[in-house]
């Protein structure tokens, strides 16, 4: 028997700028790096590759771990590959045990992976991991020491005792075997400080998947906004054999009406091509409905490969479509509920269809990260004239930089935009933006998560400007065709679904890219709704509302302008 594993992930990472949560798999490698405050998501599906490692971790300096695990995975694909990966993950724990510091409070790790066989786990620190039997219908905490007390803490302070422990490196351990419906739940530490393990276990058993959510809105709730993770892996069949017999089918098919033309006169030559490419037409949307059938947790991402082209060719016609005019007041009032002296809510949509323009407040404003769009159309612009070559470096920083808003990867963009003068790139990007036509935008200084002394310069960019790069990268416009294609793959990989997509229905195809800071909260987005594809680019800047109020405004603003277009 042959599994895929679907792997959900959701992580929350604030003040701590070290922490991340990864997932590497046999076929690529996602990150969850730091952040503001901001809620990150994954979900991706290992398409029957029968190896899948799930990594949460409090240590940045883990980062070389992972990636050697990514290396064994995609250079071994035999029997060994268990024995490897066990051995590489002991290794791993070893060497940061012997350079943290005993009673550290870091480095706790959560891992989990299969060898297409059992599923494993191991772990350094805090190891919450929980099992689900499809079988049975329960779940159970998989009982695994990754962490002790302190034994060398005197009697009188007792107290003290439950708060120093020592973290060992933990051996890797079988949980069970693969069986299709069985799930796994591995939750970080800060979680387990607001649930204990009967609490998970019937929050697991009640909300299966959705326990990811339900867990993190609890914590939020009680106060924690900072370095919760969870991921959440389930087993599915692989259903190789009904696939090969349609395809069989199918051969037989066309075999007979080969054999059928050939005692066919020259005068229904014409009428056999045609009743035979009716029934490879036929044929085709049978492979295609039962390949829908059989992988239907693949939806979401085939979807998001679509061309903009072939939506626009499924969009309805211009007659059918009501005037945007009727959805300023509810913009315009949902937009009120932002507060603060100087606030500013600005919105702009386009529906790409009929031309049509709705905007309010089209004005510089502080960019936060959606200035990565122009450093991204910059370096697109460096490789076509041939100043820059779009090697597999260029391409993983831009796939951070865009997809999990990277602010590392971002500044070491713009260093290399300026040929390794950070600040020429700067005027590079701002120069390339203007000669676009995107009048409000100007890059003059790095991003970084949390800055000690403020800066007297700044990022600014407006939701026109943003807007028309946007339009530009969905009509093949931006530097070329193959090079707005690539960006348009980016941003329909992003990560961070929190605003614009949040209470979008499932299956709705979004290409977006978020910026956030204390001060702004900003999305811009093309939206591929089933009437007609649309651009809408929410920026809000000074408010002083929480920050969770400020993203919950723009979500459902986004969410009204589905509901009018679609109306």
């Amino acid at each position: 028997m042959s599994y895929k594993l679907a792997i959900n992930a959701s992580s929350i990472i604030g003040d701590n700028i070290n922490s991340f949560n990864e997932a590497i798999f046999a076929d690529g490698i996602s990150s969850f790096n730091s952040g503001v405050c901001s809620p990150l998501e994954m979900k991706t599906l290992s398409r029957g590759k029968k190896h899948v490692v799930s990594v949460m971790s409090s240590d940045e300096t883990f980062d070389a771990q992972c990636m050697s695990l990514k290396d064994i995975l995609n250079k071994h694909n035999t029997s060994s590959l268990s024995i490897k990966v066990q051995y590489n993950l002991k290794s791993s724990l070893e060497q940061l045990y012997e350079r943290t510091d005993a009673d550290s409070n870091l480095s706790d790790m959560t891992m989990f992976y299969t060898d297409g066989q059992s599923a494993y786990i191991a772990g350094y620190g805090e190891v919450n991991a929980y099992h689900y039997s499809a079988k049975t219908k329960s779940v159970q905490k998989v009982e695994f020491v990754g962490i002790k007390e302190s034994e060398s803490v005197d009697a009188a302070d007792a107290d003290l005792a439950t708060e120093v422990k020592i973290r060992i490196p933990a051996r890797v351990k079988r949980i069970s075997n693969l069986c299709s419906g069985d799930e796994y739940l591995l939750v970080g530490k800060n979680l387990k400080v607001f649930f204990n393990d009967e609490q998970i276990i019937d929050i697991f058993t009640e909300h299966g998947e959705n326990a990811i959510a339900f867990m993190l809105a609890e914590a939020q709730k009680r106060g924690c906004r900072d370095n919760l993770s969870v991921a959440h892996v389930t087993v599915k069949k692989q259903h190789a054999a009904a696939i090969i017999t349609t395809l069989a089918i199918i051969a037989l098919v066309l075999a007979g009406f080969l054999v059928y033309s050939t005692f066919l006169s020259d005068d229904t030559e014409n009428v056999s091509t045609t009743l035979s490419d009716n029934v490879i037409q036929s044929d085709e949307k049978q492979i295609t409905s039962t390949l829908d059938e059989e992988n239907d947790n693949d939806k979401e991402s085939e979807s998001e490969s679509s061309s903009s082209s072939d939506l626009q060719n499924e969009s309805v016609s211009d007659s059918e479509l009501d005037s945007l005019e009727g959805l300023v007041p509810e913009l315009d009032a949902i937009g009120s509920e932002i507060t603060g002296e100087y606030n500013i809510v600005s919105y702009y949509v386009k529906n790409l269809t009929t031309g049509e323009v709705i905007k309010s407040n089209d004005s510089k404003m502080y960019s936060a990260s959606l200035i990565k769009l122009y450093i991204m159309a910059e370096i697109y612009r460096q490789v076509d004239v041939g100043e820059l070559t779009m090697d597999d470096e260029l391409k993983n920083l831009l796939t951070q930089m865009i997809t999990v808003s990277d602010n590392d990867a971002c500044n070491t963009l713009a260093t290399i935009a300026g040929g390794g003068n950070q600040q020429l790139g700067f005027e590079r990007i701002t120069d390339n933006a203007r000669n676009l036509g995107c009048g409000h935008t100007v890059q003059k200084n790095d991003l970084q998560a949390v800055r000690e002394v403020p800066i007297s310069t700044g990022n600014f960019t407006s939701v026109g400007d943003c807007a028309l790069i946007l339009e530009k990268i969905y009509n093949g416009e931006l530097v070329s065709p193959e090079a707005s294609a690539d960006m348009l793959a980016l941003l329909k990989g992003q990560q961070r679904r929190n605003k614009i997509p949040r209470d979008l229905p499932e299956g709705v195809v979004v290409a977006n890219k978020t910026g956030e800071t204390s001060t702004a909260q900003n999305d811009v987005a093309i939206v591929y709704s089933e009437k007609t594809p649309y651009i809408i680019c929410i920026m809000i800047n000074d408010y002083a509302n929480s920050m969770d109020d400020a993203m919950d405004v723009v979500a459902r603003m986004s969410k009204a302008t589905y509901d009018y277009i679609m109306k």
